[in-house]
C-alpha cells in the first residue's frame, strides 16, 4: 500500500474529525456554563428563598447534570470517532480484518500466552480486529488485565495490580518448527508489576551473548530440559523496530513475545492506539496515529516471518 495514500487518507479524516471535535467542545462549553449558572442560582436562592439543604440539593443536581453530560458526550464522540474514522481507516489498511469496537480478545487467549497469571478478576478491553491471512488467524485489541484483592481484615479491595494495559496481538497457526520461548524487553522505568513477575509458562532464563541484545532483551524457555531456541537476528531486529516505534509514542515501552507451537502472542504496553483526540487539535494527532498504524503493520508482518 503506498504510504502517500494512507497519509492523505489520514489527513482527510482528521480534518473532518477536527470539525466534529470543535463542535462538541462548543456544545460542552455551553452546557458547562449552563450548569455553573444553575449552581449560582441555587446559591442565590439559598440566601433569599430556600433552606440551605434545598439549595445544596440544587447545586448537587447541577453538578451531577454536568458530569452526566460530559460522560454522555464523550461516549457519543468516541462512538462517532470509531465509526466515521477508525473503521474506514483500518479497512483501508487491513481490508481482510473484521472490526468489533466494543469487543475484546478472548480471555483464554491472554491466559494461553503464558505471560500472565492465570487468575485475575479484572479483564476488559475494546476495539477488536480479527481476520485470517493464508491460513493463520490473527487478531488484536486493547486489553486491561489486573487483579484486585481484598485488604486483610477488611472487605475493602486494594488498588488493582495491572499486568497488562495495552495492545494484545495474537496469531493461531502451525508454528511447530519453533520450540516454545518468550522474549521481553528490558525497561527499568516501567513498574515491576506490569511484568507480572512472570513469565509463568517459561521458567528458565537463557543468557544472550549478543552485546546489543543482552542490554535490551530477556529470553526464557519453558523448562530446564527445553531445547535452546534458535532466535534469529531478524527477529530481534523486528522487536527493536517495534520498541522504537512504541517509545516514540510512550517512553514506558514494554514488549512481551510468547511463541508456542500453535499460538504466538505479543503484548505492547502502555498504549492506546484508538483513543480519540479531545483537548488537542485532531490534526496534531496525525504523527502519533501514523506511528500507531506502523506498529500494527509491523505486528501483522510477523506472520510472514513465523510462517517461514
Amino acid at each position: 500500500m503506498p504510504e502517500t495514500s494512507l497519509t492523505s487518507l489520514i489527513e482527510k479524516y482528521l480534518h473532518l474529525q477536527e470539525q466534529k471535535r470543535k463542535k462538541k467542545i462548543r456544545t460542552l462549553k455551553k452546557e458547562t456554563i449552563f450548569a455553573i449558572v444553575l449552581v449560582l442560582v441555587a446559591s442565590f436562592a439559598t440566601d433569599y428563598f430556600f433552606s440551605i439543604d434545598l439549595g445544596l440539593l440544587y447545586a448537587i443536581l447541577a453538578i451531577a447534570y454536568l458530569i452526566y453530560t460530559m460522560i454522555t458526550r464523550y461516549n457519543k464522540y468516541k462512538s462517532e470517532y470509531t465509526e466515521s474514522f477508525i473503521r474506514p481507516l483500518m479497512k483501508h489498511l487491513i481490508p481482510a480484518f473484521d472490526y468489533s469496537p466494543k469487543e475484546v480478545v478472548k480471555r483464554e487467549l491472554v491466559v494461553n500466552s503464558g505471560i500472565y497469571p492465570t487468575k485475575f478478576n479484572i479483564f476488559k478491553g475494546e476495539d477488536l480486529f480479527s481476520g485470517k491471512i493464508q491460513g493463520v488467524n490473527l487478531g488484536f485489541s486493547e486489553v486491561s488485565v489486573a487483579n484486585e484483592e481484598k485488604s486483610r481484615g477488611s472487605n475493602k479491595r486494594s488498588a488493582p495490580k495491572y499486568f497488562l494495559q495495552g495492545l494484545f496481538f495474537y496469531m493461531q497457526g502451525n508454528f511447530n518448527h519453533y520450540h516454545p520461548f518468550y522474549i521481553r524487553t528490558i525497561n527499568t522505568t516501567i513498574s515491576i508489576h506490569a511484568k507480572a513477575k512472570g513469565p509463568f509458562d517459561f521458567k528458565k532464563k537463557i543468557r544472550l551473548d549478543h552485546k546489543d541484545w543482552v542490554t535490551r532483551f530477556e529470553l526464557f524457555v519453558d523448562d530446564d530440559n527445553s531445547q535452546i531456541p534458535e532466535v534469529s537476528l531478524e527477529l530481534f531486529t523486528r522487536l527493536q523496530r517495534l520498541e522504537e516505534l512504541l517509545m516514540s509514542v510512550t517512553p514506558l515501552a514494554h514488549i512481551a513475545l510468547s511463541v508456542k507451537p500453535h499460538f504466538i502472542s505479543i503484548a505492547l504496553q502502555p498504549i492506546k492506539i484508538f483513543e480519540p483526540p479531545i483537548l488537542k487539535n485532531a490534526l496534531e494527532h496525525q504523527e502519533k496515529l501514523e506511528c500507531n498504524l506502523q506498529i500494527i503493520e509491523e505486528l501483522i508482518s510477523l506472520r510472514e516471518f513465523f510462517a517461514n
